[in-house]
C-alpha cells in the first residue's frame, strides 16, 4: 500500500529562546551585547532549519523572550525571523512561558499584537484558550489539532483556592480540549505546554519553580492521547516517552548548562508513525574550570596561565574560574585582578567571565564558627527572607528551603 504523502507533516519544536537575556554575573568587553547576539544567532539557526527542511510548523514552547516586557529590538527581530519563515507557508504556534506572563492577569504580551493585525500563519496563546487551534498545512490534506497549554503559574492556582489541585486544573483543562469535536476530526493531535512533567530531569529552574506541586504526571497530560507532545521550561533536551519531548533552551543560559548541547527537534508524523530526529545547534563555547593550587605570590597569573594552557581553552568561549590557593597569593591575585582579565580577554580571547577568588583558609574558617554564630547566621537569613517583598505562602516556603540548606551545610 502507497503512503499518502499528503498527510505526512514536518514539525520543527523548540523553546525557551529567552531573547533579551542579560548576562549573569560576566565581565567582558561589550559582554550584553556579545550574549544577546548569541541568543539571537541561535534562533536564527532554528528558522534556518525550518527553511531547509519546508517544515510545515514551527512550535516554539513558551519562553520566547526573557522579559514580560521585551525591547523594541528584540521584539522586532523575533518579528523578523517568524516573517522569514511563515512567508513560505510554515504555521508558527507560540506560546507563553513564565517568563512571557505579564505580572498583571489582565495585560497582554506583545505578541498579542501580531495575532490583532493578522500576522499570516502566526498563532500565540497567552491563557488557556476555550477551543482547541486547528491548523491546515499548506498543500497537505491534513488537519493537526493543537492544544496549547501555556505556563500556568502554581502559586497564582493556590492564591485564588488552596483547595485546587494544580495537576487535576491542567488535566482538566486538556480533557476539556480534547473533548471539542473539532479534535476528532483531526488527523493528528499535538499538545503545547510549558510545565514541568514527572520524569524529567531538572537543574536549571529557579528554585522557586522548583515545587512537586507543579509536576504533571504524564497521564494527566493524557500522553497517550496524542501524536507529539512539545513541551518547554526545562533547558535540557530530552525524551520522557517516544512522543514526549522537551527541546530545550537555543542557548546556554548561565553555568549549570556549561556541559549542556543544545538542539531543536525535528519530528515527523505519517499515519500513526512518529520519528524525531534532533538537530544540533552551533553556539558558543562555555567552561567551567577550577584550579586549587595557586601558590605564586609574586605573579600568580602566571601560575594560572600554564594551568589554562595544560587544559587548552578554546578562544571565544564563556569561562568560569574558580580559583583556591594559599591566602597571600589569593591576595595578590585580588590586587592585580586585572593582568588575569587581560590574559584571559587578550591571549585566550575569552569574550565573557566570571572569577571567583577563594583562599584555602575561608572554608576552614567558615566551618570553625561556634554553633551560636551559626544559629546567629540563622536567624539573619530568616530575618532577610521576612522582610522579602513574597506572598505568606511563598516566603514560608523560602524560609523552610534556607533552614534545610543551612543545616545540609552544617553536616559537612
Amino acid at each position: 500500500m502507497i503512503a499518502d504523502s499528503s498527510k505526512k507533516i514536518k514539525i520543527i519544536h523548540t523553546a525557551d529562546l529567552h531573547l533579551g537575556v542579560s548576562p549573569r554575573a560576566l565581565k567582558g568587553k561589550n559582554i550584553e551585547q556579545v550574549r544577546r547576539r548569541d541568543f539571537r544567532e541561535a534562533f536564527k539557526q532554528v528558522i534556518d532549519g525550518a527553511i531547509r527542511e519546508n517544515a510545515d510548523i514551527l512550535i516554539i514552547a513558551g519562553d520566547v523572550f526573557h522579559k514580560t516586557n521585551p525591547s523594541p529590538d528584540d521584539f522586532i527581530f523575533f518579528g523578523e525571523q517568524i516573517g522569514r519563515v511563515t512567508i513560505r507557508g510554515t504555521k508558527v504556534i507560540v506560546i507563553a512561558g513564565n517568563h512571557d506572563k505579564p505580572k498583571r492577569a489582565e495585560r497582554e504580551h506583545q505578541l498579542s499584537t501580531l495575532v490583532k493585525v493578522h500576522a499570516p500563519n502566526f498563532y500565540f496563546t497567552q491563557n488557556i484558550p476555550r477551543e482547541p487551534l486547528i491548523v491546515e498545512p499548506n498543500g497537505k490534506d491534513a488537519k493537526i489539532a493543537i492544544i496549547p497549554i501555556p505556563y500556568i503559574d502554581p502559586r497564582a492556582v493556590e492564591a485564588v483556592d488552596s483547595k485546587i489541585n494544580y495537576e487535576l486544573l491542567i488535566k482538566n483543562q486538556i480533557e476539556k480540549l480534547l473533548e471539542n469535536e473539532k479534535v476528532g476530526e483531526a488527523d493528528y493531535k499535538i499538545l503545547v505546554a510549558h510545565t514541568l512533567i514527572s520524569g524529567s530531569k531538572i537543574k536549571d529552574i529557579a528554585t522557586v519553580y522548583i515545587d512537586e506541586r507543579e509536576r504533571v504526571s504524564l497521564e494527566a497530560i493524557k500522553y497517550s492521547d496524542f501524536d507529539y507532545i512539545a513541551l518547554g521550561h526545562i533547558h535540557e533536551n530530552q525524551r520522557i516517552r517516544d512522543n514526549v519531548w522537551y527541546s530545550g533552551s537555543v542557548e546556554r543560559i548561565d553555568f549549570t548548562e556549561y556541559d549542556e548541547d543544545k538542539f531543536f527537534n525535528i519530528v515527523y508524523l505519517e499515519g500513526g508513525q512518529i520519528e524525531v530526529k534532533r538537530e544540533k545547534l552551533n553556539i558558543r563555547p562555555m567552561q567551567s574550570l577550577s584550579y586549587r593550587e595557586l601558590k605564586d605570590s609574586v605573579s600568580p597569573e602566571k601560575e594560572i596561565d600554564s594551568f589554562l594552557e595544560s587544559v587548552g581553552l578554546p578562544r571565544n568561549s564563556i569561562l568560569k574560574l574558580v580559583v583556591r590557593g594559599e591566602e597571600r597569593a589569593i591576595k595578590v591575585l585580588n590586587e592585580t585582578i586585572f593582568r588575569l582579565e587581560s590574559l584571559l580577554e587578550e591571549k585566550y580571547g575569552v569574550v565573557g567571565y566570571k572569577l571567583e577568588l577563594r583562599g584555602a583558609g575561608i572554608i576552614e574558617d567558615i566551618l570553625s564558627v561556634t554553633e551560636e554564630i551559626k544559629a546567629n547566621i540563622r536567624e539573619l537569613i530568616l530575618e532577610y527572607i521576612d522582610k522579602l517583598a513574597l506572598e505568606a505562602k511563598l516566603k514560608e516556603k523560602t524560609k523552610n528551603w534556607a533552614v534545610k540548606i543551612i543545616e545540609e551545610v552544617s553536616t559537612i
